[in-house]
């Protein structure tokens, strides 16, 4: 018989309201990384098991949930594209991509860009600059941001 005074039933109800709130964005990152498809949804759901038993257990604070879901994303993302010996740009790093997906794509601010990759804002920036800099000539992806997978 189940402990009725657990916290598990009201741990597992917050984290429902967690993934309604970023599984549109982690499902976005990880489509712009790895492309539309079964991969970016199996990402996604990975992202999310992954955090649940560090959140019942309290080692996951609720404001640090969604650097820490767009982190884990990331870390799935880089092991499937690693695996399928994928890029999805033949000129940028792995590195700038992640900075591309997330200003770009998410549309996200650069503080919470620096947190999730774990950069200084001055780092950051210029990473930014020298990836304008090299698809300067390419069409802009901010302009087709929040797409419709958001």
């Amino acid at each position: 018989m189940p402990d009725l005074l657990s916290p598990q039933p009201a741990a597992a109800a917050g984290f429902e309201q967690y993934i309604r709130e970023y599984s549109g964005g982690v499902l976005a990152l990880s489509s712009i990384l790895l492309g539309k498809g079964s991969e970016a949804e199996r990402v996604t759901a990975g992202t999310f098991n992954k955090l649940y038993e560090p959140y019942c257990k309290g080692k996951l604070k609720a404001a640090d949930f969604p650097v820490e879901a767009y982190r884990e994303c990331i870390l799935q993302c880089t092991k499937s594209a690693k695996s399928r010996n994928l890029r999805t740009s033949k000129e940028l790093s792995w590195d700038d991509q992640l900075v591309k997906a997330l200003w770009y794509g998410l549309l996200l601010p650069l503080p919470e860009i620096g947190k999730i990759l774990g950069k200084s804002l001055p780092a950051l920036k210029a990473q930014l600059r020298q990836v304008r800099e090299h698809t300067a000539g390419q069409k802009p992806l901010r302009s087709q941001a929040n797409l419709s997978i958001v």
